[in-house]
């Protein structure tokens, strides 16, 4: 007997069965269609590190740091003629308001430790900013003072570091900046006996 052939599909039909399957397959409302079934903890692994990054963004530690840096970036911008950076500031005007202090005072005085003051005293004294000469209580003693010279420069940087601030507090309103001002102060005296190199406030000048 001859072998019956069945009727073949036509093409038009063949073809909306595997795009209707297609499209089964892919069904927005189905999580794992056509995706395969998800090893666990998988899908939930970005959101972890998101939410691990927040966290690192987030924290104190971190915002301070961006915060200095944006600081010495404005101070830096305000100051350039004068070649002055932040740390080379803070100590000309120690030495203006307290003269005659040593350089271990200095350091003390704003926080910085011993290598960086002499580094950087040293780079102002080379410039003819300070000087150090023995001190008349103790001999043994090198006490720092400006220069004239140093005087001159601290006066023309005045109104550009001032200028450094203001910028610097420009997003925020005048209540804002002076609440920050006491909240660093509060979290600062809170924490200053664990700091590798805690401030020490000269009380008076020295005779």
């Amino acid at each position: 007997m001859p072998r019956t052939t069945p009727p073949r599909r036509s093409s038009s039909t063949s073809r909306g069965d595997r795009v209707a399957a297609k499209a089964e397959a892919t069904d927005p409302q189905d999580p794992q269609a056509g995706n395969g079934a998800e090893l666990p903890g998988q899908a939930s692994l970005p959101a972890l590190e998101t939410a691990a990054l927040a966290a690192l963004y987030g924290r104190p530690g971190f915002k301070l740091r961006r915060a200095h840096q944006a600081a010495a970036s404005v101070f830096a911008e305000e100051c350039r003629a004068f070649g002055v950076t932040t740390t080379q500031y803070g100590i000309l005007v120690m030495l203006r308001e307290r003269p005659g202090l040593d350089q271990i005072g200095v350091a003390k005085a704003l926080g910085l430790d011993r290598s960086t003051t002499a580094m950087v005293v040293a780079k102002l004294e080379s410039r003819a900013l300070l000087r150090r000469s023995p001190s008349r209580e103790d001999r043994r003693r090198l006490a720092v003072t400006l220069t004239a010279k140093g005087i001159r420069l601290l006066t023309e940087l005045t109104p550009a570091a001032e200028r450094a601030r203001q910028r610097l507090l420009s997003p925020l309103t005048v209540a804002e900046a002076e609440m920050l001002n006491a909240l660093l102060e509060k979290l600062l005296n809170h924490h200053d006996a664990v700091v590798r190199v805690p401030l020490v406030r000269p009380a008076m000048t020295p005779a």
